[in-house]
């Protein structure tokens, strides 16, 4: 008890400490010596390493307060009528000086974790020998840093791949004419020992517990995150060089799986109010992270304040909405079975998505009743015509024909109404509007991953997909109430699981980095459509497909990776005498 409590104490002081965290100045003003030459200072500038975290818990919000998903298949940008970021980015007017995907409030990205890169290095150089009046707060606060270093590395190492990379301190601009180049594997290699020696700490717990200011917190779950995500994206096609195998990143992310499980994280089971409309898989978005794991066993790291999507990702019938933001696409909601587990849509017979090949199979798919009998994750992420916001009112029926309160804006000039017919329904709470924001909280990692991760390395690293590989799928699915798959050939297997982190992690910022790390951008990321509705003399809805975007032209492999910021090209060249940028980008 003593040692969480001196833990406690300690970090209580994160969220408080920021304006006054110090940074020694490069012109040698001030010694990084002096930095550590007091508790307070030492936790002060560990506090300075932890505030890059901002950029994370930035979370889900691009310029014009786009979702990621919006630079993908499974969503379009009603923003685009204001040159918004997602549709300067799939016109095509990227450039290394001005890359819309980091844009607006996750502008940066680069700058930002390379200075936490190198405050941890700094930190880390430091610690050893820092006052420090407590040897649990110097073993706790190394371990932190540890992890952090670790975190930033992975992001940007799955940005960029190969960085000019070094754990030692620099004073000044980075001396891109020292530092190594290093690939994604070698970095991975740097962020597996990081997380395990911080792992080997005592004093470090599992969990932020339920002190507020713990929130965002590096723990031993964080580390063992971060380690399954790395692993997984290291022996992925896109990052492999050969020297991290499918078979190591199953060993990898099993054993996160298996630290996890035995202290206790598991998928979140707590469904909302009957009356509601609210399944356990809508009330883990919308609750607010317990990081006592008393309700919420989920949740590994969560990375921002609470959501507001009704007002930018919203519905128009909502008293305050302002945009419907990032509009689900229909090829995403294609990709949600059946409730009998059968995928009812298998592709498009033509270019631009307006013939679905529907499967022969999926006895219960209804081109004209399209919802009905669906992955239950299909109703909490996506709102559609025929839809309920809560069962306890007769208004709550979302209406999207042409007389409908959320009408489908065909002329893509009204951002309130949506141009795909489908609205945001993740991490939007029914209950919100302009005098009541009731919304989600979005989290970085969650034991679901780490379940999926494996099943997908499992299933890579093995001829004959192993049972464990098996149960990781099934007991996502067992939360959402959809069958067991079983049986399946090693390819057949990857590609269910490649869907279900798709219909699983649906806005959570994984879309874009799975096609990526997969390698599979093509000429189908080319077309986005939506859902028209109208009611015929009979009362009955009928359904038509219709092209909402078919001009996306970012699909080739230019886009894998991002561009290293221009302005760091000319750096880089200047101090080193080599040009460095990913391809494409030159």
């Amino acid at each position: 008890m003593k040692l969480i409590k001196n833990i406690i104490i300690a970090s209580a002081l994160l969220g408080s400490m920021a304006a006054c965290s110090p940074e020694y100045n490069p012109d040698g003003r001030v010694d990084k010596s002096e930095l550590f030459e007091t508790d307070k200072k030492t936790f002060s500038y560990l506090n300075l390493c932890y505030s890059h975290l901002q950029q994370q818990r930035k979370g889900n919000w691009y310029g014009n307060d786009a979702f990621l998903s919006a630079f993908t298949d499974d969503a379009y940008d009603a923003n685009s009528i204001d040159n918004s970021s997602s549709a300067l980015y799939w016109r095509g007017v990227s450039t290394a000086y001005n890359f819309p995907v980091e844009s607006g409030v996750n502008a940066g990205c680069w700058s930002e974790y390379f200075k936490g890169l190198n405050q941890c290095n700094t930190f880390l150089e430091n610690i050893e020998t820092a006052k420090v009046n407590q040897q649990e707060d110097r073993e706790s606060w190394k371990a932190q840093c540890l992890i952090l270093r670790a975190l930033y590395s992975l992001e940007l190492a799955k940005r960029y791949n190969e960085i000019p990379y070094t754990t030692k301190s620099y004073d000044a601009d980075f001396d891109f004419g020292s530092a190594e180049f290093k690939n994604f594997s070698a970095i991975a290699r740097q962020i597996f020992a990081d997380c395990d020696a911080a792992l080997e700490c005592e004093s470090l717990p599992w969990n932020s517990g339920s002190n507020e200011a713990l929130r965002g917190m590096m723990t031993k779950a964080v580390a063992y995150a971060v380690k399954s995500q790395t692993a997984l994206y290291a022996a992925s096609p896109l990052y492999s060089d050969g020297s991290i195998s499918w078979s190591e990143a199953a060993d990898i992310t099993k054993a996160c799986l298996d630290a996890l499980r035995d202290n206790g994280f598991t998928l979140f089971t707590r469904a909302g109010a009957a009356n509601q409309n609210i399944s356990a898989y809508d009330s883990y978005f919308i609750a607010r992270p317990d990081g006592a794991r008393v309700t919420d066993k989920e949740t590994i790291l969560e990375t921002r304040d609470q959501m507001s999507v009704w007002v930018s990702s919203g519905l128009p019938s909502v008293t305050g909405s302002i945009s419907a933001g990032t509009c689900p696409s229909q090829e995403l909601v294609d990709m949600y079975e059946t409730i009998d587990g059968v995928q009812p849509i298998l592709g498009y017979s033509d270019a631009s998505h307006l013939q679905p090949i529907i499967n022969p199979e999926a006895t219960l798919y209804d081109e004209q009743n399209p919802y009905a009998n669906r992955d239950p994750r299909l109703a909490s992420t996506i709102y559609y015509h025929g839809g309920k916001r809560a069962l306890d009112s007769a208004t709550s029926i979302i209406n999207t024909s042409e007389d409908g309160a959320e009408s489908i804006d065909l002329t893509k000039q009204d951002k309130k109404h949506s141009p795909t017919g489908y609205y945001l329904r993740k991490y939007n709470n029914f209950a919100s509007d302009l005098n009541n924001n009731a919304d989600g909280y979005f989290r970085q990692f969650r034991f679901a991953e780490i379940l999926l991760n494996y099943a997908e390395a499992a299933a890579e690293a093995n001829a004959n997909v192993p049972a464990e590989a098996y149960a990781a799928v099934n007991e996502v699915r067992a939360r959402v109430n959809m069958p067991e798959i079983e049986g399946l050939s090693r390819d057949e297997f990857i590609k269910r699981v490649r869907n279900e982190r798709r219909v699983e992690f649906a806005f959570e910022e994984q879309r874009y980095y799975d096609v990526r790390r997969w390698k599979v951008l093509d000429s189908n990321f080319s077309v986005i459509t939506g859902m028209k509705v109208t009611e015929g003399s009979d009362g009955k809805a009928r359904f038509e497909r219709i092209v909402v975007d078919n001009t996306r032209n970012c699909h080739d492999s230019k886009y894998l990776l991002s561009p290293i910021p221009g302005n760091e090209v000319v750096r880089i060249l200047s101090l080193s005498g080599v040009r460095h940028q990913n391809p494409g980008w030159e």
